[in-house]
């Protein structure tokens, strides 16, 4: 149960392009971790209280799908947030910025998973990693119907670090991804 990629295998990903050119390999690589676990360790939660591999998978696909309805959304509402910036910051910028928040006592509030999911199903591992794999399809189809240009001119809310500009919070989900997995692979592997 290795990664095949880590955070620095993709942290110089900043333009569109870069996301699109990467993005299959980085949702395999996420799939394929979570994929190759046996049932009995992608259900176990930790003695220390924290996530089981199952739940952390759980709140990608949470966190995900709202970006990616964000992404759906017409542009003139996302006016709301504001104009983006000059610059959007980079994937290590955003990690820096979302850590400190972190440590802070920021937490994953509406996108925690819920429910009791201990229970060893095999199907049920499946079932969510087609749901992974699916929506990071649509997702990556939905960066490519954006303009380069316009992922600094909108900006997306997020819950612990304010707004974002879209390619921050596109960033951000690349990093996102790495955040919990590569803690998952440290904790269980």
């Amino acid at each position: 149960m290795k990664l095949k990629l880590h955070l620095p295998d993709v942290e110089s990903i900043f333009t569109k392009e870069d996301m699109i050119e990467n993005m299959d390999k980085i949702t395999e690589s996420i799939r394929a971790f979570y994929g190759d676990m046996p049932p009995e360790t992608f259900f176990l939660s930790p003695a220390d209280g924290g996530w089981s591999p199952e739940k952390n998978l759980r709140h990608l696909i949470k966190a995900t799908q709202a970006i990616y309805l964000g992404l759906m959304s017409p542009k003139f509402t996302l006016f709301i947030f504001g104009s983006g910036k000059e610059k959007s910051r980079t994937i290590l910028e955003i990690k820096t910025a979302y850590l400190a928040k972190l440590n802070a006592g920021g937490g994953a509030g509406v996108f925690t998973p819920i429910g009791d999911h201990s229970k060893v199903e095999p199907e049920a591992q499946k079932k969510l990693l087609q749901d992974f794999t699916k929506l990071f399809s649509k997702y990556k189809q939905k960066i490519s119907a954006w303009d380069e240009k316009d992922l600094d001119n909108y900006n997306m809310p997020h819950p612990i670090l304010g707004n974002l500009t879209i390619r921050e919070m596109l960033l951000f989900s690349i990093f996102h991804l790495f955040h919990h997995s590569e803690k998952v692979e440290a904790r269980f592997s």
